[in-house]
């Protein structure tokens, strides 16, 4: 079906499950904007804790440092998440211990409210050391758990660009552990998409936005993903739908916002999500209903309509809106078929094939 084909292709486009992220290597060398630098050596107490890849031992040592001073908390944790990564060649699996302490330290004190731009700066270092490769392969669940920790956090900063590249280099990270991991990667991909749901980022990154959620959904969708996690999956996929029928984030790539859609769709059909989530498909399908009628998805997109009716039908949901499906289109009306779902229909397109 053309609707599968499309959120197929683009999604499949984005993420090379097991091989990293698809065009966020740049990204995350360069991230949107970086505070200065700071260039105070670590206190020796610091450093100590700092070469010994402990990170209980430099959570206490930055506690002792700052004394209850959120700002100095915030400034050492980004001492020691810059620490971190000189790690990364020669102890990966401390480098990802380390920079988990400097995040976790700047959520104890607050400090993307206290100390919003050092704490950008710990976000963003410790972004590139979860998505390094070799951080990865040293220790991949432990580096996926530092991608839900600092993405969880960067929803709450003001610079939507960064918040909007860390949750999609952190989705990356989740694809690359799906078939290893599939509860630790649509719990990242659901942090991610929490990240995006938010309207300043939809409006300030639409583009990345879109990315991100079509990428959660390719997740949500796997059906290693629905066997151990539904909760999770239908309400990923739920929160998806949403993202993608914004207007402005829709506007940035039509077929894959259909695509996402179209993912989201068939996570929520499945008998196991509608189990762990019985709103999810009514959620889903209002929400499509919704955008199959909207007149800025129209002006988007001509085949908006027709679209999302193909996908209604393919759980047996009637759109509530008319759409046109032109001459080649189908008129189901009484006679339209009744698609069986069950956790091996096809219409399910995770990873396995």
């Amino acid at each position: 079906m053309a609707v599968a084909m499309v959120g197929r292709a683009f999604v499949g486009a984005f993420l090379l499950l097991g091989g990293g992220v698809v065009g966020l290597d740049a990204v995350a060398q360069t991230p949107a904007r970086t505070p200065a630098a700071v260039s105070a050596p670590l206190p020796p107490a610091l450093a100590a804790a700092v070469a010994s890849g402990n990170s209980a031992a430099v959570t206490q040592a930055i506690a002792t440092l700052s004394a209850g001073n959120p700002a100095r908390a915030a400034q050492l944790a980004d001492l020691t998440v810059s620490a971190a990564a000189n790690l990364l060649t020669t102890n990966p699996q401390g480098a990802v211990r380390v920079a988990a302490a400097a995040v976790s330290a700047v959520r104890a004190s607050n400090g993307v409210q206290s100390a919003p731009a050092t704490t950008e700066s710990v976000l963003v270092k410790a972004a590139r050391i979860f998505v390094s490769p070799a951080a990865v392969a040293a220790q991949p669940e432990e580096t996926a758990r530092l991608a839900v920790s600092t993405v969880s956090l960067a929803g709450g900063l003001a610079n939507s660009a960064v918040g909007a590249t860390i949750a999609q280099q952190a989705v990356g990270v989740a694809a690359q552990i799906l078939r290893s991991n599939p509860a630790l990667a649509i719990e990242i991909a659901g942090a991610a998409v929490t990240v995006i749901g938010q309207p300043g980022i939809q409006s300030g990154a639409p583009a990345q936005a879109l990315s991100v959620a079509a990428a959660a959904a390719r997740i949500a969708v796997a059906p290693e993903v629905i066997a151990v996690s539904p909760r999770l999956a239908g309400e990923t996929a739920v929160s998806v739908t949403r993202v993608v029928s914004n207007p402005v984030v829709y506007a940035a790539n039509p077929a894959a916002a259909i695509g996402a859609m179209d993912n989201a769709y068939n996570t929520v059909i499945s008998p196991s999500v509608q189990a762990a989530v019985p709103s999810a498909r009514a959620n889903v399908v209002s929400t499509l209903n919704a955008a199959g009628a909207s007149g800025s998805l129209q002006l988007t997109n001509p085949a908006n309509g027709p679209q999302i009716a193909e996908i209604l039908y393919q759980g047996g949901d009637v759109p509530s809106f008319d759409p046109d499906l032109g001459p080649q289109g189908r008129d189901f009306g009484q006679t339209r078929p009744v698609v069986t779902i069950t956790e091996e229909n096809p219409l399910l397109r995770g990873s396995a094939n």
